[in-house]
Parts: structure tokens; C-alpha cells; sequence
């Protein structure tokens, strides 16, 4: 048998499980580029193109829980900007003193 025929089955199963753990991986950090573009920019504690700097080797450790935060603290500010938001021109203090908030019906 010749050598570099007996590599070959090894070739493809490494292949192969590069690509079932790279795949996910790659669809894991396009959907947290996704959320923050969601985000509207000036509520966004992070840019969107850095999440891919969680596959560079040992810094991407640490980095994935700084975006992991970051994504949490946007959201947060996402939804609490909303909250200042009125259809009808009201601010967040004036519809307080009617008594309601007219856009949280």
C-alpha cells in the first residue's frame, strides 16, 4: 500500500470534524454580528465586525466573554432607549404625569 494512500482516510476525518466544529462556530458569531447590527448604533457598546476576532488562538478566549457582555450591556441599552420613544411626541416624564405610557400598549 502506498503511503500517502493510507493518509488519506485520516485526511478526511480531520476534514470533516474541522467542518463540524467550525461551521457552528462561524453561525455562532454571524448571529452575534447580527444582534449588534439589530442594535441601533449609538446604543451598541461593541462594533459589529469584532466579534470575529474571537477565532484569533488564546486572545479569543478572553475576548468572547468581553463580547458576550458588551452584547448583554447593548441590548439593555437597546430596550431602555425604547422606553423614551413616544408615537404620540410625549416624553418619558410627561407621560408619567398623566399616569401612562402611551406606547406601552
Amino acid at each position: 500500500m502506498h503511503p500517502s494512500t493510507a493518509q488519506n482516510p485520516s485526511i478526511f476525518m480531520n476534514l470533516f470534524l474541522l467542518l463540524l466544529f467550525i461551521v457552528p462556530a462561524i453561525l455562532f458569531v454571524l448571529t452575534q454580528q447580527n444582534t449588534l447590527k439589530a442594535i441601533r448604533p449609538e446604543n451598541r457598546l461593541l462594533s459589529p465586525g469584532l466579534v470575529w476576532l474571537q477565532f484569533i488562538p488564546v486572545f479569543g478566549q478572553v475576548w468572547q466573554f468581553i463580547v458576550v457582555g458588551r452584547i448583554a450591556g447593548s441590548a439593555v441599552r437597546q430596550r431602555l432607549s425604547f422606553r423614551d420613544d413616544s408615537i404620540l411626541g410625549l416624553t418619558h416624564e410627561a407621560a408619567a404625569v398623566i399616569g401612562k405610557q402611551p406606547t406601552l400598549a
